[in-house]
């Protein structure tokens, strides 16, 4: 699916944030500032960017990384942003060993939660920090509006594709030991 990328939390002042901003644009895949944002400090921008891009944002000092392998991309290949309102980060912990169901149950859900939501999946990738018997990934996810990512929390209502969706998400949840969703506008 495409070479190796990097989460970082990136800790800015208020002053230096369009510098960051400036030094990101075209060369993030993702960045969402914590300022307006649900879930992060004021002072971090989250960034999900080619190896090697956040070492460069000038006036940004790097809190951490994790370097991660794409696993998956939804059904409009893996795109920035591009004219979404919100960008959700949504990280998971699970066991190694059920890697693989979860992948499946996530892709094959992709296709109806796409065509019921104003949402689009970027991608799905796997840390490559995280070694066995652990696995961590970050699923990333445009959607149209806040409000259309609360009224996908509600995924699996009603028949058909889409509650096939919701019975492969409910699935998922339980080969899941922990997860953190973070929403945010992107720059």
């Amino acid at each position: 699916m495409g070479d190796e990328l990097e989460h970082a939390i990136l800790r800015v002042e208020r002053d230096e944030l369009a510098a960051v901003r400036d030094a990101l644009a075209g060369r993030a895949l993702v960045a969402i500032p914590g300022v307006g944002s649900i879930g992060w400090p004021s002072d971090e921008v989250a960034v999900l960017a080619p190896a090697g891009v956040v070492e460069e944002s000038a006036g940004a000092e790097v809190a951490s990384t994790e370097r991660l392998a794409p696993a998956a991309h939804g059904t409009g290949g893996v795109q920035g942003p591009g004219g979404a309102t919100v960008v959700a980060m949504r990280w998971f912990e699970l066991a190694a060993s059920d890697w693989d169901e979860f992948l499946e149950l996530s892709v094959g859900a992709w296709p109806a939660f796409e065509s019921t939501y104003e949402a689009t999946i970027i991608g799905l990738f796997r840390s490559v920090d995280c070694r066995e018997p652990d696995a961590r990934a970050l699923l990333v996810t445009r959607y149209a509006s806040l409000g259309e990512w609360e009224r996908s929390r509600e995924a699996g209502a009603g028949q058909g594709a889409a509650a096939e969706a919701g019975r492969r998400f409910r699935r998922r949840h339980q080969l899941t030991r922990r997860t953190i969703v973070r929403v945010g506008r992107p720059w």
